[in-house]
Order: structure tokens, then sequence, then C-alpha cells
């Protein structure tokens, strides 16, 4: 099962959903597919879309899924690392209208080089990682370490602590 989520933003990723949304529809992906679509404003009827799941739901998804995929935000980094699972990133890019910055993109990138996820940055560049998954993450579990899990928990709290405070979200 694939469990997809794009978080809480006021934001539509209707470019991640589309994108696999073609792909069980012309057949390439075959697995069952939940969504959490958030505000995203397309259809979806090959999938199994709720706008949002309370965090214990989504929490249990998340443990049964076989292949996360989800937008790069620091919630769903947290809480796949906690539960050991690799997921595929697909940042939010402020030119397609999805964030209104691209933090997301540093953020993949660094998660990305610390063997935490494996990260798409084009929609043909997370099909390939959505069906090429067992393979890719079988290299990312050979040079698993704890190095890398504390690096990872001492980037997300530099970046998160009020010397570098976010920008007004208000706007």
């Amino acid at each position: 099962m694939i469990f997809i989520t794009v978080g809480t933003e006021r934001f539509q990723f209707d470019r991640l959903l589309g994108a696999l949304h073609r792909a069980k529809e012309d057949g390439r992906i075959a697995d069952e597919v939940y969504a959490q679509t958030g505000s995203s404003k397309g259809s979806y009827p090959l999938f199994r879309c709720r706008k949002f799941y309370d965090l214990d739901e989504q929490i249990n998804m998340m443990k049964e899924a076989d292949i996360i995929v989800a937008h790069a935000g620091i919630g769903s980094m947290l809480l796949c690392s906690s539960m050991g699972k690799i997921p595929v990133f697909f940042p939010r890019s402020s030119a397609c209208g999805e964030h209104f910055d691209d933090h997301q993109m540093e953020l993949a990138g660094k998660v990305s080089s610390l063997g935490k996820a494996l990260v798409a940055f084009t929609e043909d560049d997370l099909i390939d990682k959505v069906l090429n998954y067992k393979r890719l993450i079988a290299d990312f579990k050979a040079v698993e370490n704890d190095k890398s899990k504390k690096n990872l928990i001492a980037y997300l709290r530099q970046i998160c602590t009020p010397a570098n405070p976010p920008e007004d979200l208000s706007r």
C-alpha cells in the first residue's frame, strides 16, 4: 500500500497527486493508494482520498504503508524517522504555487544526504523512485547508522531554533 501525505498547508499540491494518479491510471502503479489531499483541488478517483487525517490515523496509515510519499515538511520527516521509514519526498515549489518559498527543497536535500529519504524533484523522478522503491532503499539501509539519525536531529533542531524564526505566515 502507498500512503501519500501533502501536509496541512493552505497551498495545493496537485503536481504530486496528479503525477502519481496518472501512473496509477496507466497501470504503472498497481498498489492500493491512500492519499491525504489537504488543500489540493484535483480529483483522484483511483485513490482513497481524505483531505486530512487526525494524527493517530495518519501514524497508523504510515506504519501500514509499504511506501510513504510526502511533501518535504518537517512533521512528515520526523514521523517517518521516528518509525524507521524511508519515505519518498517530493518538495513543494514556490514557482508552482505550492508554498511561499523553497525551504522544502533544502530540507529534502539534507535529509537525502543523511540517508533518511529518497528525494525526487521532478514528476518523472518521483514515479521512478516509487516504482523502484525496494531496490533504492536497499542501498540506504546498507549504509544506515546512528550517526545519520543524530545528524538529522541536530540539523532539524538548528533550523527550528528561535535564532532562525520563520517568516510571517499571515500574508
